[in-house]
């Protein structure tokens, strides 16, 4: 496998998460996130609903205050309280979702039988260490972006601002490449969350450029329709703000696709580098 030029692991890494999506059981911790996902959203978007205005009004005013409450700026600034309410629902569940993906793939790969039993309590038995690799991917991945964000905000230059948040997204992609293999390797150190860290360090710098392909691919799938309601300024204006909630909702769904092809395809090509030692 290490001897094969990188566009040929990334092609069979395809042809394999393909084949792997006719197992549908498989997509079980992926569709977890998306429910986990929508839910706040659908709260966030019609939170003046009577079924939810009780309880969501004093959460949507604490986030953003007064504005918030009113149109148009509930609307334009939906993609930003979105994001936030991501990050809190990845550090809950999403993680916990995505070990018990990955451990799933492991065994589907490598043929062994699927129970969903064992899998609850393997996933409840790691969890503390889960919830490690999640805090380090969210304070790296996301928090890198997001300081950057804040460090442009504090300028006034546009050359400055954009060097800045494109040093910010570069770091947080890196950040990404490294760690994608934590949860794999969690497994084969028996929860030791931070060897877990170490191993897809070392891993992922071994196998730097088909990791970084196939990271590249699924973010580039992901912030497709992020872009799209980025501009909810703009649709706002044009007066198509439902637009916003579409596009975070075609993007959640690609999304499941994308989480999918990447953990299967980093999964396999953990495994197979590992076989091959």
């Amino acid at each position: 496998m290490y001897g094969e030029p990188v566009m040929e692991r990334y092609r069979v890494c395809w042809i394999e998460s393909i084949g792997l999506m006719r197992r549908r059981y498989l997509f079980m911790p992926f569709l977890g996130i998306f429910a986990a996902k929508i839910i706040p959203l659908v709260l966030v978007f019609w939170f003046w609903h009577p079924l939810f205005s009780s309880f969501m009004t004093p959460i949507i005013k604490s986030l953003g205050g007064e504005a918030l409450l009113h149109y148009p700026e509930h609307i334009r600034l939906l993609p930003d309280v979105f994001r936030f309410m991501e990050i809190v629902v990845m550090i809950v569940v999403g993680f916990a979702m995505l070990g018990w993906a990955v451990f799933l793939l492991v065994d589907a790969i490598q043929g062994r039988r699927y129970r969903a039993v064992k899998y609850g309590g393997e996933v409840a038995l790691f969890v503390p260490p889960i919830l490690v690799i999640g805090l380090s991917f969210v304070l790296c991945v996301l928090g890198v972006p997001l300081l950057f964000e804040w460090l442009a905000d504090q300028f006034d230059r546009p050359k400055l601002q954009m060097l800045l948040l494109a040093t910010g997204q570069a770091g947080g992609f890196a950040a990404e490449v490294l760690l994608i293999y934590s949860l794999f390797f969690l497994r084969q150190v028996r929860g030791k969350a931070v060897t877990a860290i170490k191993s897809s360090i070392t891993f992922a710098r071994a196998n730097l450029a088909i990791t970084v392909l196939l990271v590249g691919t699924a973010v580039l799938i992901q912030k497709t329709f992020e872009l799209l309601a980025g501009d909810a300024g703009l649709l706002v204006a044009r007066m198509q703000g439902d637009l916003v909630l579409v596009y975070l909702l075609l993007g959640t769904v690609v999304e499941v696709f994308a989480h999918f092809f990447l953990m299967a395809s980093t999964t396999w090509i953990a495994i197979k580098a590992i076989s091959e030692k």
